[in-house]
């Protein structure tokens, strides 16, 4: 399992940048919200490779032959992203 922070921008805007004119209507004033609410619980989604920002992290190592439910309900890591820009 890899973790790595991506930008997605036609989600971005289909979450928060709509609140910017909604009918002709400025509702700006809930993009704050909206920003905590599209990314307050993780997405898996697949993403495209120019969309990822960093290196991505091994957050577990899985043989899919043995691993069992318990290994997976709970997966905690320490990381440290290194930008893919030099």
């Amino acid at each position: 399992l890899y973790l790595a922070p991506v930008t997605h921008p036609v989600r971005y805007n289909d979450s928060v940048d709509f609140w910017r004119n909604v009918d002709r209507i400025d509702m700006s004033t809930m993009v704050p919200l909206a920003k905590q609410c599209a990314f307050e619980e993780p997405c898996v989604e697949t993403i495209v490779g120019e969309n990822i920002l960093t290196w991505p992290h091994v957050v577990k190592h899985v043989d899919c032959y043995t691993i069992t439910i318990g290994e997976l309900e709970s997966v905690s890591t320490r990381y440290n992203f290194k930008s893919m820009m030099r």
